[in-house]
């Protein structure tokens, strides 16, 4: 009986579950760095001005070392593969975050301005940072197809974000009882970091680099960040779309939109049940990017922040039409948080056929960079616009001038940002030239294949057997 064929567009339900629950792990991890101004203030009794300025001049570092990282990636080489070894990091990342909520309460506060410091650079700016660096070589070695890539981001998106929508109502449950007890936190966090760490490391275990995909290039230079800026023109527009679409939801305005234009902060969480449907979503991505692209995808769902800007708008008082908003506004994310990935694979691609370096570690590197550049660029624009409205600080109403210009610009200013960041998205031409490329690389490889396995027949020949 003839043995039957494995399905390469399918992936073994242990080995998806061990990848995603690593992106799970670190997910859960950023959750609780939310936590972590709270615990300073109210049981270090830290300021939290100095403390925002030690963490700002570690995420300045972050956006540094990502470019460095990258090159480190994309030169390594290990019996374990490229991107697999950093997997480690998700250990250090847990150490690192544990002992950060075990800050020595008794020590001095430059003493626990310095711990903090040093174990949120250690987990953040080394540990997640490799992390995400390493993704893209890792995944592209572990399966090297669209069609995994698409399910692994979208029904693996779902089973993060329900995870962490859980996650997010325990968790304030159970770190409102540690009140200012410093042993309670260190205890909490030690009990929440120990499987974590386990689920992270999980991929680790399950999922092996089984594919060579490199055709033979020069190594990884510094240089190489201006080769890849100079020669590939389409990561350029995807470096863009990514930084503007980041900016976008950096501005955060929908905390006062509630607080001061719909009159009660609460009714955000009561909203916030109907985020589920744009994440069901995902699990349509699959089969529709069977017919179209993603950049078809992308274009067509961002679309659906228009009518929300205008349902926000003129229907605020409506708690189902804000309810229809938020879904839209949701949808019309999705697609550019989760499928990203997949078109930067793409670009290493590219790379590799005009006989560059993949530079899968240098492009994660730059993504991450534009990303959080994008997202600090968002929040200062958001700061800069409750100046112009001339939101006032500690009052507990606003004038209608100030609620009018929260309501307009929370309506609209998101709207706006998309519409950008799609023009950014309009110069990304690759899908003309993916299938000659994709086609192009495969003879390569299976040439390489051919005359490896001629030149083991040969030795072998020669040698007498």
């Amino acid at each position: 009986m003839a043995k039957k064929k494995k399905d390469p567009n399918q992936v073994g339900m242990f080995k998806f579950v061990s990848w995603v629950l690593n992106g799970t792990s670190l997910a859960v991890e950023f959750v609780l760095l939310g936590y972590l101004m709270l615990y300073s203030t109210s049981v270090l009794g830290l300021h939290a001005g100095l403390l925002g300025t030690v963490l700002l001049v570690s995420k300045i570092l972050d956006g540094v070392v990502d470019l460095f990282f990258g090159i480190l990636i994309d030169r390594t080489n290990t019996r374990w593969g490229r991107g697999r070894p950093y997997d480690l990091f998700v250990i250090v990342l847990w150490v690192a975050t544990w002992l950060l909520f075990s800050t020595p309460v008794d020590a001095s506060a430059t003493f626990k301005y310095a711990w903090i410091f040093i174990f949120y650079t250690l987990s953040q700016t080394v540990a997640r940072s490799l992390l995400q660096a390493a993704g893209l070589a890792y995944q592209v070695r572990a399966f090297n197809n669209d069609s995994i890539y698409i399910k692994l981001n979208s029904w693996g998106g779902i089973l993060t974000t329900l995870f962490i929508m859980v996650f997010n109502i325990i968790a304030p449950i159970i770190l409102a009882r540690l009140g200012s007890d410093a042993g309670a936190w260190s205890r909490t966090m030690l009990f929440i970091s120990i499987p974590m760490c386990v689920m992270g490391m999980l991929r680790f275990f399950a999922v092996k680099e089984v594919y060579e995909v490199d055709v033979k290039t020069d190594v990884v230079k510094f240089s190489d960040f201006f080769r890849l800026f100079k020669h590939n023109k389409f990561v350029v527009s995807l470096f863009l779309f990514s930084f503007l679409v980041n900016c976008t939801s950096g501005i955060g305005l929908g905390t006062y939109f509630f607080q001061y234009v719909v009159g009660d902060l609460a009714v955000a969480g009561y909203l916030g049940i109907s985020g589920i449907i744009p994440i069901i979503t995902l699990a349509l991505y699959p089969f529709i990017l069977k017919r179209y692209t993603i950049k078809q995808l992308i274009i067509a769902t961002s679309l659906l922040a228009l009518p929300a800007a205008f349902i926000t708008y003129y229907l605020y008082t409506s708690l189902f039409a804000l309810a229809i908003a938020g879904i839209l506004n949701g949808i019309s994310t999705m697609a550019s948080s989760y499928m990203l990935s997949v078109l930067l694979i793409d670009q290493s691609n590219y790379n590799e056929s005009q006989g560059l370096p993949r530079m899968e570690g240098v492009i994660a590197g730059l993504s991450s960079f534009f990303n959080n550049t994008g997202a600090s660029v968002g929040a200062f624009l958001g700061g800069l616009a409750l100046t112009v409205v001339n939101l006032q600080s500690g009052v507990e109403t606003q004038s209608a001038e100030t609620i009018e210009g929260i309501r307009l610009l929370h309506s609209f200013l998101p709207a706006v940002g998309i519409l950008i960041s799609l023009i950014a998205l309009h110069f990304y031409k690759y899908d003309a030239i993916k299938p000659k490329i994709d086609q192009e690389l495969k003879e390569k490889r299976n040439q390489q294949e051919n005359n490896a396995t001629v030149e083991l027949a040969t030795g072998i020949e020669g040698e007498g057997f």
